[in-house]
């Protein structure tokens, strides 16, 4: 085979891999435009609440894990996005995946996390599927009657792009 044949194959065969796999997600994610599967359980205080009882003009769901060292360092930009996104309509709901409720409360208590929290007491397994829950950190941006704006992110950059999009 000439170096010239070698060369169009290969810029074919990279042509041919980055229009079939440039628009799929690395991971499992639901699609924007549905409606955010509902999510049940108890606030850090212990009271019962629900995703369908938060109101506001844009919620940042936040699906992470008590030990996960990803989830943990991004604690410090979530905060800075709350502070300056809060006061505009953005509302966090942070739900651990997998957590025992203590370790659960423990973290919320030492990291001084600003916003809602939602310990999901029943049905976990059917959380994780409904959100197609494989990795931490997960977050979907929802509007006002929450709707999904955005498909899964993984990044807290992603998320500000998002909220720079459908909050200003």
């Amino acid at each position: 085979m000439s170096r010239k044949t070698l060369l169009v194959l290969l810029s074919l065969f990279t042509a041919f891999i980055s229009t079939s796999y440039s628009q799929e997600p690395l991971y499992p994610t639901l699609e924007p435009g549905i409606h955010a599967p509902e999510v049940k359980g108890k606030n850090e205080k212990g009271k019962s609440c629900s995703l369908s009882k938060i109101k506001s003009r844009i919620t940042l769901l936040y699906f992470y894990e008590v030990h996960c060292h990803l989830c943990e360092s991004m604690i410090p930009k979530l905060k800075e996005l709350y502070e300056a996104y809060h006061k505009t309509g953005l509302e966090i709901v942070a739900i651990p995946i997998g957590a025992e409720r203590d370790d659960w409360k423990k973290y919320v208590v030492e990291n001084q996390l600003p916003w809602k929290h939602l310990y999901p007491t029943r049905n976990v397994e059917a959380m994780k599927s409904n959100y197609l829950l494989t990795v931490s950190p997960t977050f979907y941006l929802l509007d006002k009657k929450h709707v999904l704006l955005t498909r899964r992110m993984g990044r807290v950059e992603q998320v500000e792009e998002a909220l720079n999009l459908h909050i200003r």
